[in-house]
């Protein structure tokens, strides 16, 4: 069973996993990766009224931080190039 700590840790990876496949887009399969960019970016964007664990805003409430700034600051790095 899960306790809050190894949640946290999961949803601390996931959201760098996100970060990454935003910021540093790979040439080599390029498609998959484009795709993963993508689906990243529509969940950080995403902004749901009922948070939901899963959901961006619901993972930032896991870690402590301010959905809006989080993501704010995500799609201001140099390297994210919006859809």
């Amino acid at each position: 069973m899960f306790n809050s700590r190894d949640l946290k840790n999961l949803w601390a990876a996931v959201l760098h996993q996100t970060i990454d496949d935003i910021v540093n887009p790979s040439r080599e399969k390029l498609s998959l990766k484009q795709f993963c960019r993508r689906k990243a970016l529509v969940w950080i964007k995403t902004k749901s009224t009922a948070p939901e664990p899963q959901s961006f805003i619901g993972v930032c409430w896991i870690l402590g931080l301010d959905p809006d700034d989080t993501r704010d600051r995500i799609l201001s790095m140099p390297r994210v190039q919006l859809l």
